[in-house]
């Protein structure tokens, strides 16, 4: 098979249409180019150029032939800046997971910071729950994640990427829903107990199906109550580990 070397060695002399200017482009000596033309022809099996004594000039193959060297050339060339590209973090493939409610306040701007920080990279993005986003980032199989609540581990690590106001909805009559001001953890957490010792007690109330849950990743905006409620993280930027 013919060599890249071989190649340059062809068009130099196709746009010379002299060995010896051709040379001196390539900063060689006549002699080795010619032998490289020459290894060329055997290994393609035609004719690339007729030679005088006063004259190159391609034949019909070489004209052909200098349209596809030259294409070759180019993609060796790109090839090259690519890996060196993709070696310091210029360039490669980012694959960016989120959550349906990071999509609508934080995405974008994710987005834009990224590109105008590697603006030859492809960004890949993956709708995934912030736990399918944790097992993708320790496998290696997302770049970044956006979702809630913070993580702490040896292989990940987080930080805030924006906050957002949340909105409690509560029923009609509620006690939390008739006070003005904010809620916070606490309020729920004292209205939980007066709702069990209403009930009968703890055991009771468990027994009855009436025990909530309060999770940092249940509490959703929606109508009701908020009177200026505080601003937990809206959601964190998740990165694993390098290596």
């Amino acid at each position: 098979m013919f060599t890249l070397t071989q190649l340059t060695g062809f068009v130099a002399v196709a746009e010379e249409l002299h060995f010896t200017r051709a040379a001196a482009r390539l900063k060689m000596t006549q002699p080795p180019l010619s032998r490289q033309i020459q290894l060329l022809e055997n290994e393609l099996r035609v004719q690339l150029l007729d030679r005088t004594n006063r004259s190159v000039r391609l034949t019909p193959a070489g004209r052909a032939f200098l349209t596809e060297a030259r294409r070759i050339l180019r993609q060796s060339e790109d090839a090259a800046l690519a890996v060196r590209q993709v070696s310091v973090g210029e360039a490669g493939t980012i694959a960016i997971g989120f959550t349906a409610a990071s999509a609508h306040s934080m995405l974008g701007a994710l987005l834009e910071a990224t590109r105008e920080a590697v603006p030859r990279a492809e960004i890949v993005l993956r709708e995934m729950v912030t736990r399918d986003q944790l097992e993708a980032l320790t496998e290696h199989r997302l770049d970044l994640g956006l979702g809630r609540p913070s993580v702490a581990g040896p292989d990940l690590t987080s930080r805030p990427a924006g906050r957002e106001g949340l909105l409690a909805a509560l029923p009609l009559g509620h006690a939390l829903a008739e006070r003005a001001g904010p809620l916070s953890v606490a309020d729920f957490d004292a209205a939980l107990r007066r709702h069990r010792l209403q009930a009968g007690g703890a055991a009771d109330a468990r027994t009855r199906g009436t025990q909530p849950v309060l999770a940092e990743e249940q509490r959703q905006p929606g109508a009701g109550h908020t009177a200026g409620a505080p601003e937990p993280d809206a959601g964190r930027i998740l990165t694993g580990s390098v290596g």
